[in-house]
Parts: structure tokens; C-alpha cells; sequence
């Protein structure tokens, strides 16, 4: 059986204690257990919770709605919604917010 040393804790585990990458099938680092242990940090660290199986559920539904929305309309109907987003994320986003899409802007940006 294959094994590998997690990044995370440094103990040699089995392939089968981390996640796969999609396309490639190879073991994503750190092993799903320190993986689970980070995000639950982050969660504690700034305050938030997760999902509920309700929440879940009603992005699933809103994010099938907008699918589907999305093959159904034409490029203009597409930058006409597009568009009338942005302005309203503008007026409500929270400068945090706002500061961190100029930086992932500015990250997709220099990427080319």
C-alpha cells in the first residue's frame, strides 16, 4: 500500500487518509484529518460557522437556479445581470470585502 508523509502532521499515512485531486487522482497535502483541523481553525479564528444541511441545501438550489438561468439568456441578457450585480455589491460590500476582490483582481490580473 502506497503511503505518504502529510505536511501537516509529518506522520506517514496510507493514500487513502487524504484527498484526491480530481483530474490527476494524486494525494492532496496536508491529509484530510489536518485539513479538517485548518479549516476548523479558520472557522474559530474569524468567526463564522458551517453550513447547516438547510443552508446547504438552499445554495444548492440557488446555485441550480442560476445555472440554469445562465445557459437559458443571451451574452447581453448575461452582462445586463452581470453588471447590475456589481453595482449592488458595491453599494452593500463591506470594505474588507472590497479590498480583498481588488487583490484577487489584481492577483487573476498579473497572472495574464
Amino acid at each position: 500500500m502506497d503511503t505518504k508523509v502529510c505536511t501537516g502532521c509529518g506522520e506517514d499515512k496510507p493514500v487513502g487518509e487524504y484527498y484526491l485531486r480530481g483530474k490527476t487522482g494524486a494525494p492532496v497535502q496536508p491529509c484530510k484529518e489536518c485539513q479538517k483541523a485548518r479549516a476548523k481553525a479558520k472557522r474559530e479564528s474569524e468567526g463564522t460557522k458551517p453550513m447547516t444541511d438547510e443552508q446547504r441545501e438552499l445554495h444548492r438550489e440557488k446555485m441550480r437556479r442560476l445555472r440554469e438561468q445562465a445557459v437559458n439568456e443571451s451574452p447581453e441578457e448575461y452582462r445586463a445581470r452581470r453588471a447590475a450585480y456589481q453595482r449592488e455589491w458595491r453599494k452593500t460590500a463591506s470594505p474588507e470585502s472590497r479590498r480583498k476582490q481588488a487583490e484577487a483582481s489584481a492577483r487573476h490580473r498579473a497572472k495574464g
